[in-house]
């Protein structure tokens, strides 16, 4: 007879469907893996007296492993977005594609060809002449890379925090911010050279320059239905459109005290908003 353990191990050894796995080389300026830690930070709301736990935000870049991170409110599309932002601003550089994971906030219906990118989202890659490319459901080894740093960084900025004691969100990040630069100017054990080190002369050199403009956020509704009256109802205000687009779907987007009105990705109106 065996034991458990070496039968496991002789049988592994005459298995054949045995998975095969194969490493990813990425390429330079290629893509950015974005990603939520599964574990959360908090601070303490002395108006409120209790501690509010937040999100913990990290992107990662392919081919160097360069990071950024940050703590959150929320997942929410507008969070989500703010946070690509700054992450872009922090390395000056926009990648060829963004991988993220299937959140409602980046991907309204997940599909393996054409998944349905969340519309501020999309809006968003737009402007930084980029795009989004979400990882299969289920499948973490799609963004291997922001997976291992999301660990990486909470055992070396969370176990830093352990008895520390923040009283808002911007103190946090700051701490966040502060503690980030020593983890990237840090020698990797494989490479002997920093994540810094790295990204200067692989991800940078070939990766796209930021905008001159900073995205501006845009309030969004898709699918609208326009009333027999012509009008649709955005924010407890009508406002009118072509007749011949009545009982039509329509997309609203708001950018400051402008209203544009689309239909099947074609502009239809624009509107002062009351």
């Amino acid at each position: 007879g065996l034991c458990r353990s070496s039968f496991y191990r002789q049988y592994g050894l005459y298995r054949k469907d045995l998975p095969l796995e194969m490493k990813v080389l990425h390429k330079g300026g290629d893509k950015l893996f974005v990603d939520y830690s599964g574990d959360k930070v908090r601070f303490y709301d002395r108006e409120g007296r209790s501690w509010v736990e937040v999100e913990f935000f990290v992107a990662s870049w392919g081919a160097s492993s360069c990071c950024y991170c940050e703590a959150s409110l929320s997942q929410s599309g507008k969070d989500w977005v703010s946070s690509h932002v700054r992450a872009l601003e922090y390395f000056g550089r926009v990648p060829a594609a963004i991988v993220p994971d299937n959140l409602k906030s980046g991907v309204t219906k997940a599909n393996f060809y054409e998944p349905d990118i969340n519309p501020l989202y999309e809006k968003f890659a737009r402007h930084y002449d980029t795009v989004i490319l979400p990882a299969r459901v289920r499948k973490p080894k799609d963004k291997p890379v922001v997976e291992s740093n999301v660990l990486h960084l909470q055992r070396f900025i969370f176990g830093r925090f352990r008895d520390r004691t923040f009283y808002s969100l911007g103190e946090l990040n700051e701490a966040i911010w502060e503690t980030l630069e020593l983890f990237n100017a840090r020698p990797m054990q494989q490479y002997k050279q920093s994540r810094s080190e790295r990204f200067e002369c692989l991800d940078k050199p070939h990766a796209k320059a930021l905008p001159e403009k900073r995205f501006a956020f845009t309030q969004v509704k898709t699918d609208v239905r326009v009333a027999p009256n012509y009008h649709i109802e955005f924010e407890k205000h009508y406002y009118s459109v072509p007749y011949e687009f009545v009982r039509k779907q329509v997309d609203v987007y708001q950018s400051g005290a402008v209203l544009e009105i689309y239909h099947g990705g074609e502009h239809v109106c624009r509107h002062k908003v009351e």
